[in-house]
């Protein structure tokens, strides 16, 4: 297995869900972190989670858990950055860090690999997973290497979205249009859980 290390993003309450923490919503009597966990866990060789919540159920998923290491509740990039300063801190073996949205239950299973390939083909640090023209920035792969900007980036020059601070580093995207619905589908609003069932009952439950 490539040594590459995982870190699902999870983030705050949803308001627009009746609050609590998104990721523990459910349908089809699954929650939504359960599947991103099956989905992810045998495509890296170290999964981790990255949750500024102390909550009992994300706690009892015996994964490595951390917070923001930049306070403030910053938004996906303090994440990513906390992800790549846990990486060089504990896995020293590992050069690369593939992110992975909290709400996003459909994600490909060749992700990392195309991810992976893709950066180590063409000499890049950073490569966003696109589909049907539109990037998704969280499910990326990362270089370790790129902590220390990023750093600055986030307290220094108060840079808060991801492509912005993305492109001075010359990012890559991959596509994965093969898909009859979008594998990045992702769960915002109670209606969304409506569609995500119909989503894995026509195209996962066959």
């Amino acid at each position: 297995m490539k040594q590459v290390t995982g870190c699902i993003l999870i983030g705050g309450k949803s308001t627009r869900m009746g609050g609590g923490i998104k990721c523990l919503k459910k349908f089809n009597n699954c929650s939504i972190i359960d599947r991103i966990i099956q989905r992810s866990k045998s495509q890296v060789s170290n999964l981790t989670i990255n949750c500024n919540s102390d909550d009992k159920i994300i706690n009892k998923l015996k994964l490595p858990i951390f917070s923001d290491i930049i306070k403030g509740y910053l938004g996906p990039l303090a994440g990513i950055h906390a992800a790549l300063k846990w990486v060089k801190s504990n896995n020293s073996n590992h050069e690369w860090v593939v992110t992975f949205a909290g709400d996003t239950p459909f994600f490909p299973l060749n992700l990392v690999d195309k991810l992976y390939n893709s950066a180590l083909n063409n000499n890049k640090k950073i490569i966003f997973a696109n589909s049907f023209g539109r990037n998704h920035p969280i499910f990326s792969i990362w270089h370790i290497s790129l902590e220390e900007d990023l750093k600055y980036a986030i307290e220094k020059e108060k840079i808060r979205k991801i492509e912005l601070w993305a492109r001075r580093h010359e990012f890559n995207v991959i596509n994965f249009d093969e898909y009859k619905y979008d594998p990045f589908f992702n769960i915002n609003k109670y209606d969304d859980l409506i569609e995500a069932e119909k989503i894995e009952n026509y195209f996962f439950k066959k």
